[in-house]
């Protein structure tokens, strides 16, 4: 299977050194493809891509394409994945935001899980992170989780990208995350999961995530990261736990999706419903 790796940056240059130079290190000279797209604007994100210009086969630069920080985080996500999917026909796509960090062999778990469940109706792709501590599971491990896309490091196959009308989804940019856009499709199968974190998370300075740097989500994910040395001949195990993210994030089974679809749907309806009552409530 043919993948390819996203990066979109803009303003953190410190951050997106160490990211390209995670995703580089786990690449491992493979043949994957590695897009940019860099919101151009800080000199300092400017030299970070030059620095690893031999890195990068695709490196896109525009200016900000939305009105907010949201809009234009969704549509420069929208445009990594229809340029991997259509124009580079991968057969999945990992997108990384600019601050996050993923372990070695990361790249290698997405191929092992994205070449066992190709054929699975189910599989809706590969999250890279958890919350799981150390302490309590195996960095040979991974669960199957009934959950949306981490936006932060996740992939998915091309199939599912297929699933979504490209021009909604632009439509929609401006009122809610990419991630939770795909989210009602794919809670109706499973992610793969590492039971321990392959990502490190430092969106403090972010736009959507907790500003404080010792919040419980960037503790949970420092306690259960793992950067494993790509020399290590290492085989994926299933064993699938409750991993505690969120309060619906569930361990896939196949005889619960009826229930699973028909929830999300309503859920789905209602927070759109809310949305669109707060659109047109006077603002104080």
């Amino acid at each position: 299977m043919k993948g390819s790796i996203g990066i979109a940056a803009f303003s953190r240059a410190e951050e997106l050194d160490e990211c390209l130079e995670s995703v580089v290190h786990a690449r491992n000279n493979r043949d994957l493809p590695l897009i940019v797209l860099h919101q151009v604007g800080h000199e300092s994100v400017d030299k970070v891509v030059t620095k690893w210009h031999s890195e990068i086969q695709i490196l896109l630069k525009v200016e900000a394409l939305g009105r907010t920080p949201l809009e234009n985080i969704n549509l420069n996500g929208i445009i990594l994945r229809d340029l991997a999917f259509r124009y580079l026909n991968s057969d999945w796509f990992l997108g990384v935001e600019e601050d996050v960090v993923i372990g070695g062999d990361s790249i290698n778990f997405i191929e092992c899980m994205m070449q066992q469940y190709r054929q699975y109706p189910g599989f809706r792709g590969v999250n890279l992170g958890s919350a799981i501590s150390r302490n309590n599971a195996s960095e040979s491990t991974y669960s199957r989780i009934r959950y949306g896309l981490q936006g932060q490091a996740g992939a998915i196959p091309k199939k599912v990208w297929e699933r979504f009308d490209t021009s909604q989804l632009v439509r929609q940019s401006s009122q809610v995350g990419l991630d939770a856009m795909l989210e009602r499709y794919l809670k109706t199968g499973f992610m793969c999961w590492p039971n321990l974190s392959r990502y490190i998370d430092r969106g403090w300075n972010g736009t959507h995530t907790p500003s404080d740097s010792s919040d419980a989500y960037y503790e949970n994910l420092r306690e259960s990261f793992v950067n494993i040395s790509l020399d290590q001949d290492l085989k994926y195990v299933e064993d699938s736990i409750a991993n505690p993210w969120r309060e619906d994030c569930f361990i896939y089974k196949p005889l619960s999706t009826p229930f699973h679809s028909i929830r999300n749907i309503l859920f789905h309806l209602f927070h759109s419903n809310l949305r669109r009552i707060r659109k047109i409530l006077p603002k104080s």
